[in-house]
């Protein structure tokens, strides 16, 4: 919701489309995680900054079916509906998007993620998508808000494609990537259903959650579309700015494990230990996990990171 002593602007829904576990991990489905989406959760906390009104309906922490989320959307009566796409859930966002247009023709669909990012014309395959954001949607989304509220042309929106009025389809020019990430706010997890989440087997602690310290990579893997979000840039959070989230993650959501989601946590070293001294120092005392490269670990650091809490990569 909008923060107290905020304007109300635009009520925007941010919507992740229903699931189950067994969808998305099979016969192993009591051994996978549930994680709140950080994407959604920054672009939510972005919104609210801005002071519109944001809500975050996540169908797969929660059995909300479409029948639910219709519900939501007539007493909400968002003006504005976003969803984060993937290949695997392009289909669930596109049912709820023609759900949302049923109820009210005049709501602007917003797609943005991964798979909008790499097939943004694709999107426009009917009349349901209005405005796919490409990339990093932080700026974009606030820009696009700022145009609807104002009722300005979208040509002035970084970073989107839409679909013109001679049907034609407009991509503009994507914004530079944020450099300091510590301008951005933390993630509305306020919004989040956060009892209803929790982590995979073989990670450490009752309550764990997962945090990005960084965004970007410079590797080129045929498996991951990561830095068409990212870019091929490392760009991190501050030392000081990791041990204020993570601290907050505990005091306000009881963590007890953590796992960080950066998609190759050792890319600068000097950045890691700087970390892992903040972290040894700090007094949290979390055991914590990771992802990285075989080719950027060494002795030293895994014992560096191994004396923080680190325990898994």
């Amino acid at each position: 919701m909008c923060p107290a002593g905020k304007e109300i602007r635009l009520r925007v829904l941010l919507v992740i489309p229903p699931s189950t576990l067994k969808e998305r991990y099979g016969d192993l489905q009591e051994a996978g995680a549930v994680y709140p989406s950080m994407g959604l959760g920054f672009i939510a906390a972005v919104a609210e900054a801005d002071g519109h009104d944001v809500r975050v309906v996540d169908s797969e922490a929660v059995p909300i079916g479409y029948e639910g989320i219709q519900e939501i959307i007539r007493e909400f009566e968002p003006q504005v509906i976003g969803f984060q796409t993937f290949c695997a859930n392009l289909r669930r966002c596109r049912k709820v998007a023609r759900q949302a247009r049923a109820i009210n023709p005049e709501i602007i669909v917003v797609f943005g993620g991964v798979q909008a990012t790499l097939f943004p014309e694709e999107q426009f395959s009917d009349e349901i998508v209005d405005v796919v954001v490409i990339g990093e949607g932080e700026r974009p989304f606030s820009q696009l808000l700022n145009a609807l509220e104002r009722n300005q042309d979208w040509s002035g929106v970084e970073g989107i494609a839409y679909r013109n009025r001679d049907g034609s389809i407009v991509t503009t020019p994507r914004p530079p990537l944020i450099q300091d990430l510590d301008t951005l706010p933390f993630p509305a997890l306020h919004l989040f259903p956060m009892k209803s989440y929790h982590s995979s087997a073989q990670l450490r602690g009752s309550r764990t959650l997962h945090l990005f310290t960084s965004r970007g990579c410079p590797f080129n893997c045929s498996y991951c579309s990561g830095d068409l979000i990212f870019g091929k840039s490392f760009r991190f959070r501050s030392a000081a700015k990791v041990i204020e989230d993570i601290r907050r993650m505990v005091e306000v959501y009881g963590i007890d494990g953590l796992q960080f989601y950066d998609e190759t946590f050792t890319v600068n070293r000097k950045r890691v230990f700087e970390l892992c001294r903040e972290m040894r120092t700090s007094g949290l005392d979390i055991p914590w996990a990771c992802f990285t490269r075989v080719d950027l670990v060494d002795e030293e650091i895994l014992t560096v990171m191994r004396d923080a809490g680190c325990y898994q990569i």
